[in-house]
């Protein structure tokens, strides 16, 4: 915030996924898949994908760029009978998974290429009937995720409780190259103009190597009526980076905003779908919001007339299996786009729109 910006989108869209995933949830019926969750795309970053049976991307702040099929569908299948459920339950992933995921994506405005990886163990919670507790699961693995710019790599660990709650929580190291004009830093976040792309291409010489940490946690809440979904994903991220004297801040593409050298941002991912077989088609609000304190800035106190840095777009999304496999082992081949019309940015107003192109592949071992 800067503290003071930026909250009223976030709490808006919390109240909404808050006060309508348990309604849906209350009703009997459907049978959940695995959630997953995106994360951003970057400059060379980009969007994040999840390792589970229905791929997602991240955010970060998140760009998730591929949706999971969210939980909770109220519409009740008909009972099976000896043989199809003896069949269903033979053609169904065990209880004790490894998963891998993978997702390469490229992004325009700002520019990114990227690949995620992640490898997962996964094991399920319980047995049940329920809608609600069909899926719960618990997970613990690895992350990995390149580009020509820097590579972050981290444990990561997942846990669904309930059908409607999703939450992940990771820790990733950080070691930038200093190639393609990251990292830049800047002693403060007061010029909205200082980290546009044709200033920060003009300061190219200024990048360099360095590393940092970078812990996130993501909360989800989900849930689907009939062929319409809806899942809103927040995340609180911690960032530490090794800046050079001096500088306070630094400029991070997958935010797209300045974030604290140490410190805080919170974004939100919600999406309203409408699931149609092999397609996924919807729209996509997202909002990032750097919190920035009084330390953040060069006077030693936030300036009475600072408005913060946050920034909110809002477009379509699709997704398209290209194939899939179910059974024991699933398998699936996707690709995904996202194309964002900036409703506020402190320096992308009235430009192009953001534009994410992704593929995402998803097993299990």
């Amino acid at each position: 915030m800067s503290e003071r910006a930026g909250i009223v989108p976030g709490v808006v869209l919390l109240a909404l996924a808050v006060s309508m995933a348990p309604a849906l949830a209350q009703e009997s019926g459907g049978t959940p898949a695995a959630p997953a969750a995106e994360t951003p795309a970057a400059e060379t970053p980009a969007a994040e994908q999840p390792a589970s049976e229905t791929p997602a991307a991240e955010t970060p702040a998140t760009e998730d760029a591929e949706p999971a099929k969210p939980t909770a569908d109220v519409t009740p299948p008909a009972a099976p009978d000896g043989a199809a459920e003896a069949a269903a339950e033979a053609d169904a992933p065990g209880p004790v998974r490894w998963t891998l995921s993978h997702l390469d994506v490229i992004r325009l405005n700002p520019l990114g290429l990227e690949s995620q990886n992640r490898v997962l163990y996964q094991r399920r919670l319980q047995e049940s009937d329920s809608i609600l507790f069909a899926n719960t699961y618990g997970a613990a693995g690895a992350s990995l995720k390149l580009n020509p710019a820097f590579l972050k790599v981290g444990p990561v660990f997942e846990f669904q409780p309930i059908a409607v709650f999703h939450l992940r929580v990771a820790y990733e190291f950080m070691q930038f190259f200093g190639t393609f004009d990251f990292v830049q830093s800047y002693p403060e976040p007061t010029d909205p103009d200082g980290y546009a792309d044709d200033n920060r291409a003009d300061n190219g010489d200024a990048a360099y190597v360095t590393s940092g940490h970078h812990i996130y946690v993501e909360p989800t809440l989900q849930a689907k009526v009939g062929q319409v979904a809806i899942r809103s994903k927040f995340a609180i991220e911690w960032w530490k980076m090794d800046l050079e004297e001096g500088d306070r801040v630094w400029y991070d593409a997958t935010l797209d905003t300045y974030v604290p050298g140490d410190g805080f941002v919170v974004t939100n991912d919600t999406d309203v779908l409408y699931l149609a077989g092999d397609i996924i088609a919807g729209l996509r609000l997202s909002w990032v919001n750097p919190v920035y304190r009084d330390e953040h800035f060069a006077s030693g106190e936030i300036p009475d007339d600072f408005e913060g840095m946050s920034h909110l777009r809002v477009g379509p999304l699709g997704v398209y299996t290209l194939s899939e496999r179910k059974g024991p082992v699933p398998v699936s081949h996707k690709v995904l786009a996202n194309v964002s019309w900036y409703l506020s940015h402190p320096n992308r107003e009235g430009a192009m729109p953001y534009i994410l192109l992704g593929y995402a592949y998803n097993r299990d071992l």
